[in-house]
């Protein structure tokens, strides 16, 4: 059952005054003006409460009388954190305060590794859900989730977080669960992956990939390693495309191993290289006889932005007479890569 607590702004007792700018001056009660609300840290407009039931609501603008007061009580959704804004009768902004509680709401205090999101979910997909406004400064890329739907509690991580009419969110889900249509809360982690207040090396942020070519390629410039071995922090390496994009801005280090065939009657030059965003970083060249198979490996490390990518090619292109060979004793055909240090 929805419960209610006093709101620490604007109830009867409290006096607003004007301001420099606005229709009335600082030492004269704010006559006319307009208390409104939203939802915390979004311009979506959300209503308050009249009485501690519930039953009854205010308007998300609410006027305020000749004393500069609103003439009524103001009670907040438990569990729900608001903004306010104090305007003139004209809209002037007077000062606007965001993340405001109810008084003594406990579902706010911050006593757990857990923190209320004040947004309101609605279920998309096992995987994705939307907010009204834009709370992309809460559902970082990155951050944990805690979701509360029909199975019980879930959780996973945000991979994408898009505003448009709404705020899309995208979740890589922890293994065996998923999102469904009775998703109604949503939390996020207590520590925010912008600017967090804790060392970058802590494996909350740890990204890192190996995968392998599980068949010979014979065909295109991009070397697709096939199976995925082992993958954290995200699907950040595609073993359909063969490439790899950054979570996450910051340096990352990258291993591509390969065997090469050459089928053809003559030796052939063979250049593979690391590209990251387009550019090549590192890169190999050899020349191989006919009949023989040759390997190498590439290393590199490289600074890269969030949503940059990374891909290990072949100079020239694979083609019949030049096979990018599964398994040889030469070793794997392998990549991998891991992040060293966000710097972002």
């Amino acid at each position: 059952m929805a419960t209610y607590n006093l709101s620490p702004i604007g109830n009867e007792f409290e006096q607003f005054f004007g301001a420099a700018g606005a229709n009335f001056p600082p030492n004269l009660p704010l006559n006319g003006g307009f208390l409104n609300t939203f939802q915390a840290g979004t311009s979506t407009p959300i209503a308050t409460f009249a009485n501690n039931l519930g039953s009854i609501q205010n308007s998300t603008t609410m006027q305020l009388g000749p004393d500069g007061r609103f003439a009524g009580a103001i009670w907040l959704l438990s569990g729900q954190a608001y903004k306010f804004q104090l305007t003139d009768s004209t809209g002037f902004q007077i000062w606007i305060v965001d993340n405001v509680s109810g008084i003594n709401d406990s579902s706010q205090i911050t006593n757990a590794e857990w923190i209320a999101s004040g947004a309101v979910p609605t279920y998309s997909s096992a995987t994705t859900f939307t907010t009204p406004g834009n709370t992309t400064g809460t559902f970082q890329p990155g951050r944990r989730v805690k979701a509360t739907v029909t199975a019980g509690t879930v959780y996973g991580t945000v991979f994408t977080s898009t505003f448009g009419v709404s705020t899309t969110i995208v979740l890589t889900m922890d293994t065996g669960q998923a999102l469904d249509n009775g998703l109604n809360q949503a939390l996020v982690g207590l520590l925010g992956e912008s600017n967090p207040s804790v060392p970058q090396i802590l494996p909350y942020n740890t990204v890192f990939f190996r995968a392998h070519r599980s068949s010979n390629q014979t065909t295109g410039t991009t070397a697709i390693f096939d199976v995925i071995d082992s993958q954290t922090g995200g699907t950040n390496y595609s073993n359909s495309t063969g490439i790899f994009t950054a979570p996450f801005t910051g340096w990352y280090h990258f291993d591509c191993a390969l065997a090469v065939s050459n089928t053809g009657g003559a030796g052939i030059i063979a250049g593979s290289s690391i590209t990251a965003n387009s550019v090549r970083v590192a890169g190999y060249t050899v020349t191989i006889a006919a009949g023989v198979v040759g390997g190498w490996g590439i290393s590199t490390t490289c600074p890269l932005t969030a949503g940059q990518t990374v891909l290990c090619g072949n100079d020239s292109g694979f083609t019949a007479s030049y096979i990018l060979v599964s398994g040889a004793s030469l070793g794997d055909t392998s990549f991998c890569g891991y992040l060293v240090a966000r710097t972002a």
